[in-house]
């Protein structure tokens, strides 16, 4: 367990502090081939992420994503796609504005466990984004029942995407939905939003007899101060409930983040320097409400502002410019700040040496991390060979 005693450094401001990689949202969708599943990718990428270069149009950046999907380390199926984007002035290219491109979709995926690895490259730089996700596909199998496709949350009102249930406020809510169903003789589909048990808005649609699939993808007005909602769908047949499909949505003031990303990865990357007291009243007042959270998220920086009478705050300054240096410097298959280089830069800032071993004879490639006025010293190691390095030990 890596100690918590962060230290203050000498930093610059940066504009891209805490920005995720990039947002990464998919679903299941019946395929033309049930049991199987189309899976749909939905990718947003920061433009702070990306090289744009000048030319007679304004800016231009490119990259490209590479989705591959795996099974016992089989490739099963995978996609590529290259985006560019052109702005017109150079303010663009430093703003919080996501590129997302199309879906990206993997087609007949049969029932069972997967692993997705997600690479986003900047054909600029070369530089590499990646990401790992396990999970598993349950299908659509023809056995005379209605099913439904996975929620997937689009995007709000302005054009924000959504993640991992979590959106900015807004006033309304984008999002997909499809329907394998059977001949029926009738049924009704309800769709709307719920909280606790009380239904907020909702419509009903006819579904048609004959069978098939059908989009019944929709949005939604938010009722103002609700924090927390569910987006639900049910299909009534004679008096009775026979299918049901919900997905929890947390609205999140964008403030309360730097990191553009969940409270529980927020409250995460904090126990990285926070104590055990700290971390346990953030995760019960996760259970409450946004507001509570906030609160406690900014009075635990203000406990650590070492020049309260100032506007900057360097510790929480320091935090999130080494956490999104992890994300660049430390790259495996998934945030930077989750690697156990990532952990051990963010808490102890740069090395003052590093002694890289990569092709030593009858050696796993290593590295040896020196903090001489700290007196520490870091051992990671390469097991797998594919640059993951894990901490195995700590002097």
């Amino acid at each position: 367990m890596l100690s918590a005693g962060f230290l203050l450094a000498q930093t610059s401001t940066i504009d891209n502090i805490g920005l995720p990689m990039f947002h990464e949202e998919w679903g299941f969708f019946p395929s033309d081939s049930p049991p199987n599943a189309d899976m749909e990718i939905y990718l947003s990428v920061p433009y702070e992420r990306l090289q744009f270069v000048r030319d007679t149009n304004g800016y231009d950046a490119s990259f490209s994503a590479l989705i591959a999907l795996f099974e016992d380390k089989e490739l099963i199926a995978k996609t590529t796609r290259t985006t560019s984007i052109n702005v017109a002035r150079y303010a663009e290219t430093n703003s919080p504005t996501l590129a997302k491109p199309k879906p990206y979709i993997l087609k007949e995926i049969p029932p069972g466990s997967y692993v997705l690895r997600t690479i986003i490259t900047d054909l600029e730089t070369d530089a590499e984004y990646k990401k790992e996700t396990e999970f598993t596909v349950t299908g659509f199998p023809l056995d005379g029942k209605p099913h439904f496709s996975s929620i997937v949350l689009l995007e709000d009102a302005s054009g924000r995407p959504c993640f991992k249930g979590y959106c900015p406020v807004s006033d309304s809510l984008f999002f997909k939905l499809e329907l394998l169903y059977p001949r029926m003789s009738n049924g009704t589909v309800i769709r709307g939003l719920r909280r606790n048990g009380k239904v907020l808005v909702a419509d009903t649609l006819s579904i048609p007899r004959e069978g098939g699939t059908i989009d019944i993808s929709s949005s939604f007005s938010l009722p103002e101060h609700i924090w927390e909602t569910t987006i639900f769908a049910e299909i009534l047949s004679g008096g009775k409930i026979i299918e049901k499909v919900e997905k929890a949505v947390h609205i999140v003031p964008e403030e309360h983040f730097w990191t553009l990303s969940s409270p529980e990865e927020t409250i995460e990357q904090i126990s990285l320097i926070a104590t055990d007291h700290e971390i346990r009243a953030m995760e019960d007042a996760l259970e409450d409400s946004a507001g509570k959270l906030d609160s406690l998220i900014e009075e635990f920086w203000n406990s650590r502002d070492p020049t309260p009478m100032t506007e900057t705050n360097e510790v929480k300054q320091t935090f999130y410019e080494r956490l999104a240096a992890a994300n660049k410097k430390f790259n495996e298959f998934k945030e930077g700040w989750r690697t156990d280089r990532g952990k051990v830069y963010i808490i102890y800032g740069e090395p003052d040496e590093i002694e890289r071993h990569p092709f030593d004879p009858g050696y796993k490639a290593y590295e040896i991390w020196y903090y001489y006025y700290l007196r520490k010293t870091f051992y990671f190691v390469d097991y797998i060979g594919d640059g993951t390095y894990e901490l195995v030990r700590e002097e």
